[in-house]
């Protein structure tokens, strides 16, 4: 797994595909509103994640933090990690 402890983005997509991100994926001027995050592999987010679409191709995808995308066409299902763990949705 490769770790990441920043995240560039030049475009308004992102591949991760076995990464361990140290930090949050969120906006930070309003054209990164329009960014979508795609997951082809393992991957785990240690941080908030916000996204336009957040797509996972192949997982698991874990978010230590929250996680919210404007577009929704299915519903996010999360599963619980650990015993005593409360699931949202």
């Amino acid at each position: 797994m490769q770790v990441l402890d920043e995240i560039r983005f030049n475009d308004n997509r992102i591949l991760l595909k076995d990464n361990l991100v140290k930090s949050p994926i969120l906006p930070k001027i309003s054209r990164d509103l329009e960014r979508d995050v795609v997951v082809q592999g393992d991957c785990e987010v240690q941080g908030a994640v916000f996204a336009r679409n957040l797509e996972v191709q192949q997982g698991p995808l874990r978010v230590k933090g929250c996680a919210s995308a404007l577009r929704k066409s299915d519903p996010l299902v999360l599963a619980r990690s650990a015993p005593g763990q409360e699931q949202h949705s």
